[in-house]
């Protein structure tokens, strides 16, 4: 899947993805209404992380990473 194709599915199912740099990491922020669905999704997300700083899940930047959150929305 290419980045473009990944980002159209997310944006599908109501997520805005945002590359950051937090903590000196980088980070794709993943903002979207509170949602219980894409919440147990993205918690089975490994290395995610809920920013209180940006009010958001972030997931370490890995293309794979994106895809299995993908497959489990």
């Amino acid at each position: 899947m290419t980045g473009s194709e990944i980002k159209s599915q997310l944006l599908k199912a109501g997520i805005t993805p945002k590359s950051v740099t937090h903590r000196n990491k980088n980070w794709i922020a993943l903002a979207f209404e509170y949602d219980v669905k894409l919440n147990a999704a993205v918690k089975k997300t490994e290395g995610r992380q809920w920013s209180k700083t940006l009010n958001c899940w972030l997931i370490p930047k890995n293309k794979q990473l994106l895809e299995l959150l993908i497959e489990n929305i």
